[in-house]
């Protein structure tokens, strides 16, 4: 038993991986040892999307300019995508069943590259013929940003 115990452990210091270290033998000498960043465990990197939560457009404005602020430290060869949901239906800001249209302009869909602290504008449009078209109230959507890492192009 002590003959198997002890052929375990020189099986087992066999496979261990040897640490390498430098060595200057001679004197005078020098040598060289290599700096480098270990990037496991950030993934593609961090980045910020900050938004309005709420984005108010004065009754009769036509076009109503809002920002959002997009701050990324991204891994080399990749890039952020931000967008704001295209709906099927349109924009429409709804009352009940009033219904007010508007659209969305400006960087309605942004890339930020590996490394950026940038601000972004939209802005929502509503057409002099929509307004007069619904009565005085108070409207209101929903818009959906989204954000993806993905690689570079």
């Amino acid at each position: 038993k002590i003959l198997a115990i002890a052929m375990a452990i020189v099986m087992m210091m066999a496979i261990a991986v040897p640490a390498f270290a430098g060595e200057i033998t001679n004197a005078p000498g020098s040598g060289e040892s290599t700096v480098k960043t270990d990037t496991t465990a950030v993934g593609a990197g961090t980045f910020t999307v900050t938004y309005p939560a709420e984005m108010v457009v004065a009754w009769n404005a036509t076009s109503t300019a809002f920002t959002y602020d997009i701050d990324t430290q991204l891994l080399v060869g990749k890039v952020l995508t931000v967008t704001v949901a295209d709906k099927a239906d349109g924009f429409v800001m709804k009352n009940g069943t009033r219904e007010l249209p508007y659209a969305l302009t400006g960087d309605v869909t942004a890339t930020a590259e590996e490394v950026t602290d940038v601000t972004k504008t939209i802005n929502v449009e509503i057409t002099t013929d929509n307004w007069t078209a619904v009565a005085i109230g108070d409207y209101s959507d929903i818009v959906t940003f989204s954000a993806a890492i993905s690689d570079k192009a």
